[in-house]
């Protein structure tokens, strides 16, 4: 058999081999997680969207639309143009606020 100094020999570099697999397993997991993280988002997104009112849903489109038009026109500074925005603002906070509430 082997002598006591080679199992010994034998031993240390399984002991460093199973350390960098261990790092390298932790290094692959970091990564995937990194790597997964924007599919985690668009999940939370579809899954809110989900939630939302059919009703709201059908709103949200043409409501966009004039959110768009509204913050491009003129040359007003962005705190009047979201003064002007402000009623519009509040009336989808409250359709969303209802949709939740379920009424």
């Amino acid at each position: 058999m082997y002598p006591a100094g080679e199992l010994s020999e034998l031993a240390r570099r399984k002991a460093e081999l199973r350390a960098r697999i261990a790092a390298n397993r932790l290094r692959c997991a970091a990564l995937v997680e990194r790597a997964v993280r924007p599919l985690a988002w668009i999940d939370r997104i579809q899954r809110q969207w989900r939630r939302i009112s059919p009703y709201a849903k059908f709103i949200a489109v043409p409501l966009a639309l004039l959110l768009r038009r509204r913050l491009r026109s003129g040359g007003a500074g962005f705190f009047t143009r979201l003064a002007r925005l402000a009623p519009t603002l509040f009336g989808v906070a409250r359709v969303y606020a209802a949709s939740r509430r379920g009424g």
